[in-house]
């Protein structure tokens, strides 16, 4: 019998994996009988830690979801913000871009100069008073980094957590990025957390330079030219105030957070390929005849260590044949067993591509069908 892995990940503000994965799943059910081919369908939803993140949490281990009222990136406005829980790993799971996303901000509002990570903040000492106070059982926290429209390398999350940022005359800065080159002295004054953090991070680049967090993705977050710049300079003094010398090691994921709680909280640092691999089970011993995997764009971006990263360098360079589903492709693939297929050259745009997603997702399994039983 023909085994096929389904291994999506979320398509960014359209749907996150598990539905996804759900979907492939049962389109390819519905078009089976049209090609005689009755496949035994392994369905394994991942995450490399951005979207979605906590849906797949949930997929695996059973969570409690709950909610807690945090503020958004931007003006003060309050959110609720989901998280789970697992009473038998005595784990709590976040999903940073619940807390920070894109999704989150309103376009008008996508300035990552004005934004910061203070919501973040608000859970983990929300999370430090429950568990302090008997309330909550845990003693792990694992937070899923990526999607996020900061850019602030955690530091309105460590302002929460008692950092303050002042200027040469001694004044209180307001821990935005906006404030990182007037910065002239940063103190810390620690609280003590009685849980640890593990964190899941979606791609593998620095903090600083050309390859870091600003350089690479400020600009999908809203920032204009001169913007990033900005922000480049300001993580830049930042670090030098922290670590003279430019430590080369601190990591870029989620607008620099993953830095930050590598930094300032010493956290377990885990990235996409180990979380797909063994928290998810995605591996070469599953022994597929096919692996179906998908995203909402194909870019770039892969080549960071991201999930479909990850699936395409465990099977497609074992020789089995991988499909992509995607919405855009703004990569090639001169491999001979990697195939891609464009949601929006079913519909001609991307607004269409995703209003008639599911319609896209069944379009797609027959055509994957058709290969198959060429």
């Amino acid at each position: 019998m023909t085994r096929i892995l389904i291994a999506p990940n979320s398509f960014k503000e359209c749907a996150d994996s598990v539905t996804v994965a759900d979907l492939i799943s049962s389109s390819l059910k519905e078009k089976a009988d049209d090609f005689h081919l009755h496949p035994e369908l392994i369905v394994k939803p991942v995450s490399d830690g951005g979207d979605g993140f906590l849906e797949v949490c949930d997929n695996l281990f059973g969570l409690k979801i709950f909610t807690v009222k945090i503020p958004a990136p931007f003006n003060n406005v309050i959110v609720d913000c989901p998280l789970g829980y697992s009473s038998q790993k005595q784990t709590v799971y976040i999903e940073s871009a619940k807390v920070l996303g894109l999704n989150l901000i309103p376009l008008e509002k996508r300035h990552p100069l004005n934004l910061n990570s203070a919501g973040l903040g608000t859970l983990l000492n929300y999370l430090n008073k429950e568990k302090n106070d008997g309330r909550l059982n845990f003693n792990k926290v694992v937070i899923g980094i990526g999607g996020t429209g900061t850019t602030d390398f955690g530091i309105g999350m460590m302002a929460e957590l008692g950092l303050k940022l002042f200027d040469s005359y001694g004044n209180l800065l307001e821990p935005f990025p906006y404030n990182f080159s007037k910065t002239s002295k940063i103190v810390h004054e620690k609280t003590e957390q009685n849980f640890d953090v593990e964190v899941v991070a979606d791609v593998t680049i620095p903090l600083l330079g050309n390859k870091g967090t600003a350089k690479l993705f400020a600009k999908q977050k809203g920032a204009a030219e001169n913007e990033i710049e900005e922000l480049e300079n300001g993580l830049q003094n930042i670090v030098r105030l922290l670590e003279p010398g430019y430590p080369l090691n601190l990591y870029g994921a989620g607008g620099g957070l993953a830095g930050a709680f590598q930094y300032f909280l010493n956290s377990e640092i885990k990235f996409a390929d180990e979380f797909i691999k063994s928290d998810c089970g995605l591996n070469i011993q599953l022994k597929p005849d096919y692996v179906i995997t998908g995203e909402g764009k194909y870019d770039y971006q892969t080549d960071l260590n991201k999930a479909i990263g990850v699936i395409l360098n465990e099977f497609s360079e074992s020789g089995i044949p991988v499909f992509i589903i995607c919405g855009k492709a703004e990569k090639t693939n001169p491999v001979k067993n990697i195939f891609v297929i464009e949601l929006e050259s079913f519909f001609g745009n991307k607004n269409e591509s995703i209003q008639r997603f599911n319609e896209g997702i069944l379009k797609a399994a027959e055509l994957i069908l058709k290969k198959i039983t060429e």
